[in-house]
């Protein structure tokens, strides 16, 4: 049966529209980080306010994802050090995780979720500092995040994304394939809608709804190809699940477009190794 379109986009809306909003610390810590009159103490005391956000982000400071030479022991150092904008998307990060902690079992496996996207993020934030970019906590942020329309439809319609993965894996066919014949739109279209209803940056928007397919973006195709060559070498490589029976193509025009070398690649792959213990322990322990 045709899928009708209109109805289609009155579900996704409504989906969309029920996702619980994002806690009230990180609206703050966004808050504090828009306004040009405040300082980083006021944001050091919002994000000391979370116990959990600051035991993360400590980790986070002392860990191999900075290499900082010196010992990070307080929210204000971390600040001081990483930056302000890089804490409040570190924040966006912990804050996403612990929304959509308790997924139910029998739709997503939802440690092997996180440790995909957290894969995809740690892969993202490392392909983007290859590049000489600046701010690579942003491209971690939208790697992390670039299936969470998955987990969305997991936590709301658990049925039909236990089905919709089992079709996939049987046919041995992307899952949007089949979300879009079921549903009449995929999990990158309402991971776009839902980090639009958090008012989130447009550029987190457009890398969500068109990391599959990148040349569909029309204002930020870097970043897209960033997310998507990370989540084809996160597939290949088995970090974790984003529900997808078969590793992704890579879009030839990704590749073109980054401009890296092979080389590269397999330098980032052992990087990723030795961040990815790390990483998943102050995540999801």
């Amino acid at each position: 049966m045709p899928v009708d379109h209109a109805t289609s986009a009155r579900d996704l809306a409504r989906l969309a529209q029920q996702v619980p909003s994002l806690p009230l610390t990180f609206q703050r810590i966004q808050e504090l980080v828009n306004n040009p009159r405040s300082n980083t103490t006021q944001l050091a005391e919002a994000v000391g306010s979370d116990q959990g956000l600051t035991t993360r982000l400590l980790r986070l400071a002392n860990s191999s994802f900075y290499g900082l030479a010196a010992r990070v022991d307080t929210v204000s150092q971390a600040v001081a050090l990483i930056g302000t904008r890089q804490v409040r998307d570190l924040s966006l990060a912990s804050a996403v995780v612990d929304l959509f902690k308790n997924v139910p079992a029998s739709a997503l496996d939802g440690r092997a979720f996180w440790e995909h996207g957290l894969a995809v993020g740690s892969a993202s934030r490392l392909l983007a500092a290859k590049r000489g970019e600046r701010e690579t906590e942003r491209h971690f942020v939208a790697g992390m995040l670039h299936d969470i329309g998955l987990v969305v439809m997991a936590s709301q319609l658990p049925e039909r994304v236990s089905a919709n993965l089992k079709a996939a894996n049987d046919a041995q066919q992307p899952l949007s394939v089949i979300e879009r014949r079921d549903l009449g739109f995929d999990h990158a279209e309402l991971g776009g809608a839902v980090i639009e209803q958090w008012h989130l940056p447009p550029a987190l928007a457009e890398v969500t709804t068109h990391h599959h397919h990148l040349l569909t973006s029309a204002r930020h195709v870097n970043d897209c190809a960033i997310v998507h060559l990370a989540d084809v070498l996160v597939e290949a490589l088995a970090y974790g699940s984003g529900g997808e029976p078969v590793v992704t193509p890579l879009d030839p025009p990704a590749w073109e477009l980054l401009a890296l070398a092979p080389s590269d690649l397999t330098a980032i792959a052992h990087d990723l190794e030795q961040q990815m213990v790390e990483i998943t322990a102050i995540f999801l322990s």
